[in-house]
This record gives structure tokens, sequence and C-alpha cells, in this order.
């Protein structure tokens, strides 16, 4: 039965690994200009904080989504992933109580 839930445990951690993995890869294969300019239309941050938070973010995921990949540092990366999850969905909602009509940006798609 343990042997069961800790393979239901890898999965899961692999599974959101590969996510986090594929959407820092497809930011960074993007131009990091686009990603910026997601980061601005969410207007939580401006000027100088968002420049920084738009240049370093898109590596996090990647980092982040390796190591769970690998099983590297498990509890650090469990605790990190959450928070990049967290803080995407609430900018998302964030955006959406205010009006804002944004296509995304922060899982690597391109505004329209």
């Amino acid at each position: 039965m343990n042997t069961r839930l800790d393979l239901f445990a890898v999965a899961g951690r692999v599974a959101v690994g590969a996510s986090l993995l594929f959407a820092g890869l497809t930011k960074l294969r993007d131009r990091r200009e686009r990603f910026l300019r997601a980061v601005l239309g969410y207007e939580l941050i401006t000027g100088v904080w968002a420049f920084l938070f738009g240049r370093v973010l898109p590596t996090a995921p990647v980092l982040v989504g390796t190591s769970l990949v690998v099983g590297l540092f498990v509890p650090v990366s469990a605790v990190l992933a959450f928070a990049l999850l967290f803080s995407i969905a609430m900018a998302v909602a964030h955006s959406l109580v205010r009006g804002l009509l944004t296509a995304g940006g922060l899982v690597g798609e391109e505004e329209t």
C-alpha cells in the first residue's frame, strides 16, 4: 500500500515539474520582452521591479521544474513550485477582478 502512495507522489512530482519546466522553457524560448509586457499587463508591479521580475522570473520555473523532475531538493522545490503556481493564480484572479483583459503570457502565451 505504501509503495502505491509513493508511486503516486513521484508521478505527481514529475508531472508538476514537467509542467513548470515546459512553461519556463517556453518563456525562455520566446523573447523576454514579451514576458515583460505580460507582467506589466497585469498591473501588479511597475517600474524597475517589473523589469527585474520580468527578467528573473522566466528562469525560476526551469530551475524548480528540473529539480522536481530529477528529484533534487524535493521539499524546497515543492514549496517553490507551490509559490510559483499560487502567485500566477493570484495574478490572474486580480486581473479578472479588475477587468483587465489580458491573454496571459505568464505561461508562454502571446497576446493577440
